[in-house]
């Protein structure tokens, strides 16, 4: 985990891409690493700073409705994809360690969205249109 704190974006974001590219901010991999830091913190006790960033900035660029669209991986189309929904459960670990509610409630904000994206066969449409 201190590798990730040093690659940390000034943002709190993680970034996504290739070694050669230009480090840009990506709201999986972000999420990813959340929650490993996040156990961080709750087995070590360290990693406090670079959880809570990381999460106030996933809580900070999600789109009003509970999805984030702004910052997919460059390996992929622009727009929702209900696969980010993996990033909630760094959410939730980081409110559990933390107690801070609102990473909670961005968590739940996003599990609602991906809901309503389900299928009437029960599967979830991965990339909604």
């Amino acid at each position: 985990m201190d590798w990730c704190k040093k690659i940390q974006l000034e943002s709190g974001a993680f970034q996504g891409g290739t070694i050669e590219q230009k480090p840009v901010p990506v709201t999986f991999n972000t999420g990813q690493i959340l929650i490993g830091l996040s156990s961080g913190v709750k087995e070590f006790d360290q990693y406090h700073d670079a959880m809570n960033g990381a999460a106030q900035w996933l809580v900070d660029t999600m789109d009003d409705d509970g999805a984030w669209r702004k910052f997919n991986t460059a390996f992929e189309e622009k727009g929702e994809k209900a696969y980010e929904n993996h990033t909630a459960w760094g959410l939730i670990e980081a409110a559990k360690v933390s107690g801070n509610k609102s990473y909670g409630a961005a968590a739940m904000k996003n599990i609602h969205w991906a809901i309503i994206k389900q299928r009437d066969n029960g599967r979830l449409c991965l990339f909604p249109r």
